[in-house]
């Protein structure tokens, strides 16, 4: 029974990695975002964001999660 639960976990790992695979990469516009305005007198201001907001556009979702997941390779990289 075993056995055979790790056969079909194999055959969904392989599906699962072909279709990432096949999935479109990111644009590195939005992967370096950054969603401020300068402001006279106080600078940079950065777009402060509810901690329920979901976005449904993929392109404010990789805007979004882009930065965050670019740093993160970044400090993976250089350790």
């Amino acid at each position: 029974m075993m056995l055979a639960d790790k056969l079909k976990l194999r055959g969904e790992l392989v599906e699962k990695l072909e279709k990432q695979q096949s999935a479109p990469l990111p644009d590195p516009r939005n992967l370096f975002y950054y969603d401020g305005e300068w402001r006279e007198g106080t600078g940079w201001v950065q777009r402060v964001l509810a901690d329920d907001y979901q976005p449904t556009d993929p392109v404010e979702l990789e805007r979004l999660m882009g930065s965050r997941e670019a740093y993160r390779a970044f400090l993976l990289a250089t350790l």
